[in-house]
């Protein structure tokens, strides 16, 4: 049986309905606001998806062509596993920083009323994906089912436009550069989570 992409984004919504086991997120499926998107970051104890925990996450919305930096979200968590040095000299949190943190299940509650359905932006956001799904799916018993968007192949496309074929640079540094946007200081959450959503804003603007 063949099935149309709108038949078969219905049924794995529907199928994500039944396996989630707290029914207060159903709004998690609901119709994102129009031009509404989450810009988001974590800061983690290391770079293994399978045994390293997040220990911050910060996200800010953004409405149309505006970012509602009042409107942010910055979480600590009290990580499962000791930090490792090499995390903490990456982010500069020691465990005096974040051991009274939020446990998995308050992070999760305030992580998801912040983004509701919006589609969620970010820097190679496939590892914050992953991560925040490791945070969530044993509490709410689904992965997220937001839409992401990642900046790095839409900064890839702005500059084969421009460059035509070859090697494209895609790392934080040179696209924050590139667009001339300003820079602040780097593996703070919400920094990242700001500077992204500025990415993501002069890419649409020159994608105009």
């Amino acid at each position: 049986m063949f099935f149309g992409f709108q038949a078969w984004l219905g049924f794995k919504t529907r199928r994500l309905q039944r396996q989630l086991t707290n029914t207060s997120y159903n709004f998690l499926f609901a119709p994102p606001p129009e031009q509404e998107w989450v810009s988001l970051d974590c800061e983690t104890t290391g770079l293994d998806r399978k045994k390293d925990h997040i220990i911050t996450i910060a996200a800010v919305k953004i409405v149309g062509t505006k970012i509602m930096s009042s409107e942010r979200l910055n979480l600590t968590l009290c990580p499962l596993t000791a930090l490792n040095p090499e995390s903490i000299r990456i982010h500069r949190l020691r465990e005096a920083d974040v051991q009274d943190g939020l446990s998995p299940a308050e992070a999760t509650e305030k992580l998801l009323n912040f983004i509701g359905a919006r589609p969620l932006v970010g820097y190679n956001i496939k590892f914050d994906q992953d991560m925040i799904n490791r945070l969530i799916q044993p509490i709410i018993g689904i992965k997220l089912p937001n839409k992401v968007i990642d900046v790095a192949p839409m900064f890839h496309d702005f500059r084969s436009k421009q460059l035509g074929q070859g090697d494209i640079d895609l790392s934080f540094k040179t696209i924050i550069n590139t667009l001339n946007l300003p820079i602040w200081a780097a593996h703070d959450a919400y920094n990242d989570a700001l500077m992204t959503a500025l990415i993501f804003l002069s890419l649409q603007n020159k994608n105009k």
